[in-house]
């Protein structure tokens, strides 16, 4: 599967329920123990050089999220995590955007 259909795949499923189903699939794939765990520690070493550049130059909040997803893939909780902050960040986008409307509206 391309990245582009894993991305169509992924924003097609319900807000809060998208880490959680992809773990869910990447749990059903085979795979050994190095492999779970060189994912695991990217994860955290790009979460960790994102707190970093949260001082220093750089996409820090980029690399904190794109670490996350790496942990979530392989952690039910970290997926469970991710999801309600999923949910949490749609709540607050879709109040934003229902504010916006009623603002251009006057």
């Amino acid at each position: 599967m391309t990245l582009s259909e894993q991305w169509k795949h992924f924003t097609g499923v319900p807000s809060g329920r998208r880490f959680i189903t992809r773990y869910r699939a990447r749990r059903g794939q085979q795979g050994s123990l190095l492999r779970k765990s060189l994912i695991v520690s990217a994860g955290l070493l790009l979460m960790l050089a994102g707190v970093a550049m949260l001082v220093l130059p750089g996409p820090g909040m980029v690399a904190i999220v794109v670490g996350a997803v790496f942990i979530a893939e392989e952690s039910r909780i970290a997926a469970h995590i991710l999801d309600r902050i999923d949910r949490w960040g749609t709540r607050i986008y879709t109040r934003w955007r229902a504010r916006r409307a009623a603002r251009s509206g006057d």
